[in-house]
């Protein structure tokens, strides 16, 4: 623990030493000068820092951490200087030096300056007891030996002090807390703070909406923040005038909104057509979208950051399988929510233990055989044996941002197993590998392929990047320009699993494209009546577009003789080749030579 020195003194000894010098020094009445004409309580809190440091003569590096109404648990820093720079904003609970939040803590605990062996002095400005700040000074070099003037710091302290409450700093600090300075409505912290209230009295038949704007990123970044800002401002009316008085709107997200109220009162559905008609945004008649997930309080249990936490499980799954629409809070979601929390925490530990690795599948041509391709496979095999199946682990790497550093050992590694087929004379003629949509928002996604190209010393026709219909959501001019790069340079371009995702192909014929893939499940139903109109259509519109057709999931002769029929001329499945690994896969084409 931090042992610490006090350094106030009774308030009666205080005011002794202060008659006794003749009252506060000139500098002190500078200071305070200064302070009258202050009425930001994160300008005063700057303004203390600075004068202190003036005072004591010491580099002026250290910050300023106030708790409002007394509480030191939600105190935060509101100035910082020098190393501590980046804190600011940081509630005291977070921030990454235990021995300094221990002073801290213990300053505005006490109500009382203090000082630590390192010379660190924590000065408390304010009432004991009724909320206050700490300075905090950092001297390098200085330790608890070092003597100040305690009687000017004592007399400065005090002055402050009664500037702070005077002025009603500290009742504005509360206020700052509990408001969003854009909205004035209710912030995160004030919403969970009145769903607490509402648990802890039980209450039933009340609900806890949140209300996220769809596409609002894209709409900043396209119209630029001020239209965002006023954007926000109106979608707030809007769903204001959806709700009758008592109901509690608050923001807590960057593009959130939280509703609190009885469900006679609070119709999610409500909310969501609050903005039906176009909004106009700065003159400009806007049309959005929200989604809302919802959760009724007392069914799930918990405080109210479990309720929200609830509500936001709700609003994930409703923006992910239900966009524009709203969706209630089940118990499954919650559990499914944890199995891929501890998915993902599995997931990052067999990265570090190096449990997966590549499978490669051959893909020929459904005419005569030869080997034209192999496609790289992403497997993981746990200590005990069992394999984690991608479906469920890729979508967990994509949603973390994992993806794109295991998307780039993919290609890398990938690339390497082709130089090798390359200098054993077994090659075929390109490597496929899987880009997630994470992997191509990404703005070095180029250079990545370029490098792996590079350090394996392969030519850029023998990759294949398979990217899947999803990102033709993307932003268009950002997407084909990536591909159009990499295809310039002599990698070639597959549309993987098509038809099961985005409905427009309009796609198609922008993106610089050379291969489109018929999905397995299409090719499953080549035998049932009527089975193969999809997989004919895909044939069809390929060759119309001048790409070459590979069919998935061929796992009979049936479906391989009907695949040629309609004129796909190459295929991958378990009836052609299983996936293999590097050493299984060597065996096969040297038993093919």
């Amino acid at each position: 623990m931090t042992q610490t020195l006090v350094l106030g003194r009774p308030k009666k000894a205080r005011a002794q030493e202060c008659d006794d010098a003749g009252g506060p020094p000139p500098d002190v009445h500078a200071a305070v000068r200064l302070a009258l004409a202050e009425t930001d309580v994160r300008r005063f809190a700057l303004g203390a820092l600075e004068q202190l440091a003036l005072l004591l003569d010491v580099p002026w590096q250290g910050l300023v951490c106030a708790a409002p109404d007394g509480r030191p648990g939600e105190a935060r820093v509101l100035a910082a200087q020098g190393r501590y720079a980046h804190w600011l904003e940081r509630p005291l609970t977070q921030l990454p030096e235990p021995l300094l939040r221990t002073l801290l803590a213990d300053a505005l605990t006490r109500g009382t300056s203090v000082q630590d062996a390192t010379g660190r002095m924590a000065l408390f400005i304010g009432r004991p007891g009724t909320g206050g700040m700490v300075v905090l000074l950092d001297a390098p070099g200085a330790s608890a030996a070092r003597r100040p003037d305690w009687r000017l710091l004592d007399a400065f302290c005090a002055n402050l002090g009664l500037l702070l409450h005077s002025r009603g700093l500290l009742e504005r600090l509360h206020e700052q807390a509990y408001k969003d300075p854009l909205l004035s409505l209710p912030n995160r912290a004030r919403f969970i703070e009145k769903v607490d209230e509402c648990v802890n009295r039980g209450l039933q038949g009340h609900i806890l909406a949140l209300v996220d704007i769809d596409d609002f990123s894209a709409t900043n970044d396209v119209m630029g923040h001020r239209f965002g800002d006023r954007l926000l401002e109106v979608v707030a009316r809007r769903l204001g005038d959806a709700l009758p008085p008592g109901v509690l709107l608050a923001r807590v997200g960057a593009d959130t909104f939280g509703v609190l109220g009885p469900v006679g009162q609070v119709a999610p559905q409500r909310l969501l057509d609050s903005v039906g008609q176009p909004l106009a945004v700065e003159a400009v008649p806007h049309k959005v979208s929200l989604t809302c997930g919802w959760v009724l309080l007392g069914e799930g249990g918990g405080s109210g950051v479990d309720q929200v936490k609830d509500a936001t499980i709700a609003l994930k799954r409703a923006k992910r399988d239900h966009r524009g629409q709203h969706l209630q809070y089940l118990a499954h979601m919650g559990a499914e929510a944890r199995a891929r929390a501890l998915l993902l925490s599995d997931l990052r530990a067999a990265i570090e233990r190096q449990q997966l690795f590549l499978v490669y599948q051959p893909q020929l041509d459904l005419r005569t055989g030869a080997l034209i391709g192999l496609e790289a496979l992403l497997r993981w095999r746990c200590e005990d044996g069992r394999f984690i199946p991608p479906a469920q682990f890729i979508p967990v790497a994509e949603h973390s941002g994992l993806i794109v550093a295991l998307g780039e050992w993919v290609l890398a590694t990938a690339c390497r197993t082709m130089r090798e087929l390359l200098d054993a004379g077994r090659a075929p003629l390109r490597m496929a590998v899987n880009v997630s949509m994470a992997q191509l928002q990404d703005a070095g996604f180029a250079a990545t392929a370029r490098r792996a190209l590079a350090e394996a010393g392969i030519e850029a026709r023998h990759l294949e990047l398979e990217i899947t219909e999803s990102v033709a959501v993307l932003p268009t001019d950002f997407l084909e320009a990536t591909l159009q790069t990499l295809r310039a340079e002599g990698v070639s371009i597959a549309i993987d699993d098509f038809g099961t995702g985005y409905s427009s192909l309009s796609y198609l014929e922008r993106l610089p494209l050379d291969r489109i893939k018929i999905d397995r499940s299409f090719v499953r139903q080549l035998g049932e009546p009527r089975g193969a109109r999809i997989a004919e259509m895909v044939a069809q519109l390929g060759r119309r577009l001048g790409l070459a057709v590979l069919a998935e999931g061929i796992e009979d002769e049936v479906a391989c003789g009907a695949l040629q029929a309609m004129g796909c001329h190459e295929g991958q499945g378990f009836h052609l080749a299983m996936p293999m690994d590097k050493a299984a896969l060597d065996g096969w084409l040297q038993a093919r030579a």
